[in-house]
C-alpha cells in the first residue's frame, strides 16, 4: 500500500541530491545541509517521522485558527453556517433523523468512555501499555481543550426551534467532533499499525475517516452545531492526533523490541462480550434519546391589500442570496395564495414538481448526468431567501428532456398575509446548455439564459392560460439590473415582478 508513496519520495530525494546545484550548496553549507538530510531521513530516530508530523500539525493549526480568525472578523462565514443549517433542516426525513441520531450517539460522552474502557482493557492485555496510554491522553486531554475553547469564545448554537435533540452547552467546537476524532480515528490508526494484511489496513482507516465525518455530519443535520463548528474541530483534533502519533512513531524508533502478544481463545470471547455489551448500549442510549422537533412556526404579519408590495421589503431583501447571504437574483414573482393553489396553477400549466434533495434522487441525478438519461424532475442548487433555501421548486424540461436545459422557478413562503391568504416569493431562470459537446452534456454543465425577463414572461403566459389567476399586478421591485447568479452567471433585468392572486 505504501511502497509507490515511498518509491516516489525515494526517487525525489536521489534526484534533489545529485542535482549540481543542490551539491554546490551541501559545500558551502556542510552543517546545515546535514541537520535538513537528518530530518528526512527515515533511518533517523528524530528524523523523518518528526518532520512529517511538524509539517501536517503546523498546517492544521494554521487552518484551525483561520476559522476562529474568520468567526471574528469574516461575517460571511457565519453568514454560510446559518444557511447550510437551514438547508439541513430541509433535507430531513424520518428514516434520515434515526441514521443521524445513532451516528450522533457514537459520539456521546458515555458511549466513547465505555468503548475507551473495552479498547483500553484490551490493549494492556496484548501490551501496548502505549497505545492505552496514548488513548487516554488523547480522550481527557482533548475534552479539556474542547471544555477551555467553549468557554472562552462563547458562540451559541443554532436556534434550538428547529434542533432535533436539546443540547445545553455553547457550540464552539464541536465536542463530539472532536472526540470521534480523538478516539476513532487514533483506533483506527491502532488498527493499522496492528494489522498485517492490507486490505485490513485499507479498511481501518476508510471506516475511522467514514466514522468522523458521519458524526460530525449528523451533528450540522441535527441542528445543536454550525458547519464551522465541526470543521474548526476537524481540524484541531486531527492536529492533536497528529502529534500522539508523532510521538509513538519516535517512541518505536527508540524502542525496537515488539511487545505484540496474542490473545488466547477465552480471552477473544470475553473481547466479543465486551463489543457486544457496547453495541446494546449505543443502542439503548439512542432508543431513550429520541429527536425532539419543534415545527417551525411564522410569525404572520398582516398586510392590506392596498400596502402590496410596498409593505413586503420595509425589512426584507428584494434578492434571493447565495451561500454567503451575498444579494443575486431579484423577485421577479410574488404569488399570493396557499401552496395548494400555486402547485394547482403549475401542474395545470404543464410544469413538474422539482424532487426534493434526497439520496435516492441524488443518485439518479448523477446516472442522469453521467449517461445522459432524461430526468425531467431533477433536483437542482439551492437558492436562498432571507437565510431559508427554497421551499420547493417547479421546473419544465424542454423537447429534448436533458437534465442540462430546462425552465426553473424557485419559491420561498414569507410571513405575511394579505386577504388571509399566504405570499410567495419566487425567482425563476432557464437553465441553457453551456456547450455543444456530449462531454459537457453528460457531466451537467450548463448556464442560465442572462435574459431572465424573458424566462418571466414565459412563465407568465404558462399561468394565464390555465384560467386560475385571479387578478395580475406589475410592480417595479429593482432597479435596472445586471449581476451574477449563485453559479456565477450573468443576468440581467428590467427589475419588474409580477404580483399574482390565486
Amino acid at each position: 500500500m505504501l511502497k509507490l508513496p515511498k518509491s516516489i519520495i525515494k526517487s525525489t530525494g536521489r534526484a534533489i541530491i545529485r542535482d549540481p546545484e543542490v551539491k554546490k550548496l551541501k559545500k558551502k553549507f556542510p552543517i546545515t545541509s546535514q541537520f535538513i538530510k537528518k530530518r528526512f531521513s527515515p533511518d533517523e530516530k528524530l528524523g523523518l517521522y518528526l518532520t512529517i508530523g511538524i509539517i501536517v500539525f503546523l498546517f492544521f493549526i494554521y487552518f484551525f485558527f483561520s476559522i476562529v480568525n474568520s468567526l471574528q472578523k469574516d461575517k460571511a462565514l457565519i453568514r454560510a453556517d446559518l444557511r447550510i443549517v437551514n438547508l439541513f433542516d430541509s433535507v430531513r426525513t424520518e428514516n434520515l433523523n434515526n441514521i443521524m441520531l445513532f451516528l450522533t450517539y457514537l459520539g456521546e460522552g458515555s458511549v466513547v468512555i465505555l468503548g475507551a474502557i473495552f479498547l483500553v482493557w484490551i490493549l494492556l492485555k496484548k501490551w501496548k501499555r502505549n497505545y492505552a496510554i496514548t488513548l487516554i491522553i488523547s480522550i481527557l486531554f482533548g475534552q479539556l481543550f474542547v471544555f477551555i475553547l467553549k468557554k472562552y469564545i462563547h458562540r451559541a448554537r443554532p436556534s434550538p426551534i428547529n434542533a432535533l435533540i436539546s443540547e445545553s452547552s455553547f457550540s464552539f467546537p464541536s465536542g463530539h467532533a472532536f472526540i470521534a476524532v480523538s478516539f476513532y480515528l487514533l483506533l483506527a490508526y491502532f488498527c493499522f499499525k496492528m494489522s498485517k494484511n492490507k486490505l485490513q489496513k485499507f479498511l481501518s482507516i476508510i471506516a475511522g475517516f467514514m466514522v468522523v465525518f458521519g458524526i460530525g455530519l449528523s451533528r450540522i443535520y441535527l441542528g445543536v452545531h454550525w458547519p464551522s463548528d465541526v470543521l474548526a474541530s476537524y481540524t484541531s483534533g486531527i492536529a492533536w492526533i497528529v502529534v500522539l502519533i508523532t510521538v509513538l512513531e519516535i517512541r518505536g524508533k527508540f524502542n525496537s523490541g515488539k511487545d505484540n502478544i496474542k490473545f488466547k481463545k477465552n480471552r477473544n470471547i470475553i473481547i466479543m462480550i465486551f463489543f457486544i455489551i457496547w453495541v446494546f448500549y449505543l443502542i439503548f442510549y439512542t432508543v431513550n434519546h429520541p429527536v425532539t422537533k419543534s415545527e417551525l412556526k411564522f410569525t404572520q404579519i398582516k398586510i392590506l391589500d392596498r400596502d402590496v408590495p410596498e409593505e413586503f421589503f420595509k425589512n426584507y431583501s428584494r434578492y434571493s442570496e447565495d451561500l454567503t447571504g451575498t444579494p443575486i437574483e431579484p423577485i421577479n414573482f410574488i404569488f399570493i395564495g396557499n401552496r395548494a393553489d400555486i402547485e394547482k396553477a403549475f401542474y395545470k400549466a404543464n410544469w413538474m414538481k422539482t424532487d426534493l434533495i434526497r439520496l435516492k434522487s441524488m443518485i439518479r441525478l448523477l446516472v442522469a448526468s453521467v449517461f445522459n438519461k432524461q430526468y425531467d424532475q431533477a433536483p437542482g442548487i439551492p437558492s436562498f431567501w432571507n437565510t431559508r433555501p427554497n421551499d420547493f421548486a417547479f421546473e419544465q424540461p424542454t423537447e429534448i428532456h436533458d437534465i442540462v436545459e430546462r425552465h426553473h422557478i424557485h419559491f420561498w413562503r414569507t410571513p405575511f398575509l394579505v386577504n388571509d391568504s399566504e405570499v410567495w416569493f419566487s425567482t425563476a431562470h432557464f437553465d441553457k446548455s453551456s456547450s455543444s459537446s456530449k462531454v459537457s452534456s453528460a457531466f451537467a454543465i450548463h448556464k442560465i439564459d442572462p435574459a431572465i425577463d424573458k424566462e418571466r414572461e414565459k412563465i407568465m403566459s404558462d399561468l394565464e392560460k390555465t384560467g386560475l389567476v385571479k387578478e395580475v399586478k406589475k410592480h417595479q421591485i429593482v432597479e435596472l439590473t445586471a449581476g451574477t447568479n449563485v453559479a456565477g452567471d450573468l443576468f440581467y433585468t428590467d427589475g419588474n415582478a409580477y404580483i399574482l392572486y390565486l
